[in-house]
């Protein structure tokens, strides 16, 4: 039989967005200032023909201005399937 996963919608994708930084900051991938990040936009996009969703974090504490931005990408079942400080990336 089949096992049906529930779908997230737009709060649980930034709620697992928001574990997957904590835990790059304390795997050190990520500066501590992230901790303090904030959402600051949620997309969804199709990405390889399934919807994902797309959730922007701004640190303003960031020294590099490039990598003031931060999107992670999260499935509609959860999976974090990419992190970059570009958005038009291939993850």
């Amino acid at each position: 039989h089949n096992c049906i996963q529930e779908k997230i919608g737009e709060t649980e994708a930034k709620e697992f967005a928001l574990k997957e930084i904590k835990r790059l900051v304390v795997k050190k991938k990520l500066e501590a200032s992230w901790s303090d990040a904030q959402v600051y936009g949620v997309n969804q996009r199709v990405f390889k023909s399934m919807p994902e969703w797309i959730v922007a974090f701004k640190n303003p504490k960031e020294a590099n201005l490039e990598r003031q931005n931060l999107y992670i990408f999260v499935t509609q079942y959860a999976e974090i399937t990419g992190v970059s400080f570009l958005l038009d990336v291939a993850h």
